[in-house]
This record gives structure tokens, sequence and C-alpha cells, in this order.
């Protein structure tokens, strides 16, 4: 879940953390991890709840979140042909191209 959709459906309605979570009684600081993104998987109950707060069906919580991630995805893929480009361009040694992808592999894992 990508909670910067709740926190720019929230603000393009004038609602305030505040009001939002006397509304949805949903805790102010929960509320404010999803939108964060610390807290990346809410309950349906709990998007259910912050919905009927700001007037708009779940599934319109679920679908934004769903553009604004593969709009995330296409971003991140961009920069990675850029970094691609940037190293194929280099004049890195093959020792030097040997780090980079056993580093790439150790962040896969993580």
């Amino acid at each position: 879940m990508n909670g910067t959709v709740i926190r720019e459906i929230r603000e393009d309605k004038g609602i305030s953390l505040n009001k939002l979570s006397r509304l949805s009684g949903v805790s102010k600081s929960y509320i404010s991890f999803i939108e964060r993104g610390k807290q990346t998987n809410p309950s349906i109950s709990v998007l259910e709840r912050i919905a009927e707060a700001l007037e708009i069906k779940v599934d319109v919580l679920l679908v934004h979140a769903k553009e604004k991630n593969k709009d995330n995805d296409n971003q991140l893929d961009q920069e990675i042909l850029s970094l691609a480009k940037e190293i194929s361009s280099s004049e890195l040694s093959n020792n030097n191209i040997k780090i980079v992808r056993e580093f790439l592999e150790l962040l896969k894992k993580h």
C-alpha cells in the first residue's frame, strides 16, 4: 500500500491528520505511519475506515496506490537503465564490473 495516496486525498479534501483520525477511529500515529510508508500493509478494516472517513470507496485507495507503485516502478526502471548506460560507457575494468555485479546480488538479498 502506497500511503502517499491517502495523504494526497486527505490534503486535497482539506482534512487534517487529526480530523481523519477522529473520523476514522484510526490513531493519528498509525495513519502517519501509513502515509510515510513506515506501515505498508494496513488491514482492509483500517483502509475501509480511512476510506469511509475520506468519503471514498476503499477500491479508490487501492487503485490509486497500484498506479502510484507502477509509476515508481517505471521511474526505477529508468534509473536502472541510466545506471547501466553509465557503467557501460565508463572505463571500468572487468574486475570492477564483477564487483558491481556482486554488490547488486548483495542488494537483492536485502
